[in-house]
């Protein structure tokens, strides 16, 4: 359906690059680019913080890590000191006692519940950071299969 000046057109530069030699072959080279981030994941995943220290973000994760180690300590603590003042409310028999300590009582189980959702909520947003933020440093290697050589470097954006 082309003209036939189109196809003569076509049928020239077809011509023309049947009657070049080709060109020599070039080694395939490979740019390997290594994103640490589904790593950085599952590790955040089973540790906050973990995941940070695996990105090279030691500041950040051990911050994570250790507001981590605080929160579940708390959240121990708060349960351990409510089951007690819990079994001391059961145990009251006066009604100014009975008073005190449900007060203690309700106030180590509500301690307990925050610290417990504030973990919670540490625990995904180091998930969540680790898994889609952009890594600082991109780690890349060049190699060719052919050559049988290769090596790496690191490109750093800021």
């Amino acid at each position: 359906y082309a003209s036939p000046k189109a196809r003569e057109f076509f049928r020239r530069i077809k011509k023309s690059l049947q009657a070049k030699p080709p060109p020599p072959t070039t080694p395939i080279r490979y740019v390997r680019i290594y994103d640490p981030r589904p790593g950085a994941a599952w590790r955040s995943l089973l540790l906050p913080g973990w995941g940070h220290l695996y990105r090279g973000e030691k500041r950040f994760g051990y911050g994570v890590l250790g507001t981590t180690v605080v929160l579940a300590s708390a959240t121990v603590v708060f349960f351990v000191k409510g089951k007690s003042a819990r079994d001391r409310y059961l145990a009251a028999k006066d009604p100014a006692e009975i008073a005190r300590t449900y007060d203690t009582y309700n106030r180590y189980y509500h301690l307990r519940h925050a610290s417990l959702y504030a973990l919670g909520a540490l625990w995904l947003a180091a998930y969540l950071d680790a898994s889609f933020r952009p890594v600082k440093r991109i780690r890349a290697t060049i190699s060719s299969p052919a050559a049988g050589f290769g090596f790496g470097f690191t490109v750093s954006f800021r």
